[in-house]
């Protein structure tokens, strides 16, 4: 079992030093795919690579700018606006950082953020190639 957690350890160390970890663990990196329509025929993909901690970063603020919309009403009879955001993200920075954490890198499968209009699915998958989170 001390083999297995120091390989383990080993493998994260080489992800969060390393200034391309994706030489060595070419799945290491989000892909996050916004798709026109709920039948997934039109969409546009954006890739997040590099060091661990930089593309998480760099994904979170594709989707805190891109993706999450506000949306401001102004009533007549109250002084403050309300605002309404179409996802909320802090539920999104708190799932894509699970899925980024907790997946595992022994297999060829990336990190995928699936946006559609009604929804939003995040695939990762844990050690030994199981699923292991799946958020519809």
């Amino acid at each position: 079992m001390n083999g297995l957690i120091e390989f383990y350890s080993l493998i994260l160390y080489l992800i969060v030093i390393s200034l391309d970890p994706q030489r060595l663990f070419p799945s290491a990196k989000i892909e996050i795919v916004t798709f026109n329509d709920d039948a997934g025929t039109v969409y546009n993909e954006k890739i997040f690579s590099g060091p661990l901690h930089n593309h998480l970063k760099s994904a979170l603020e594709f989707l805190k700018n891109i993706v999450v919309i506000k949306k401001v009403i102004k009533s007549e009879n109250k002084a403050e606006a309300d605002r309404f955001f179409n996802y909320p993200y802090d539920a999104l920075e708190e799932a894509l950082c699970n899925a980024v954490y907790h997946r595992g890198y022994d297999n060829d499968s990336t990190i995928e953020m699936r946006i559609y209009p009604s929804r939003i699915d995040i695939i990762s998958y844990w050690f030994f190639s199981s699923p292991f989170l799946i958020l519809t």
